[in-house]
């Protein structure tokens, strides 16, 4: 038991240099921050408006063909289309 409780006291000096190293890396600001920063925010938008009338599209060809929207039991449910209403359960 005493080889245990020396190897452990002995090797938290080994860990914990390790972890502060991992953590000096990984919070260090990037060099190019600002232009990653604004190469995701233009594709998130681009992303957010193309996603839209892609949307209303299905929607509108599904509605013409006979499909009818199914009730959303919660808002993060996603949207059901069925031919028949009994079908929506």
């Amino acid at each position: 038991m005493e080889d245990v409780c020396s190897i452990v006291f002995l090797s938290f000096d080994i860990l914990f240099l390790h972890f502060y190293i991992l953590l000096f890396v990984f919070l260090k600001l990037p060099k190019y921050n600002n232009s990653i920063f604004k190469f995701l925010t233009f594709f998130g938008i681009l992303g957010f408006v193309i996603s839209l009338p892609i949307y209303w599209y299905g929607d509108f060809k599904l509605k013409q063909n006979g499909y009818i929207n199914c009730y959303k039991k919660s808002i993060s449910a996603p949207q059901k289309y069925a031919k028949n209403e009994k079908l929506c359960d």
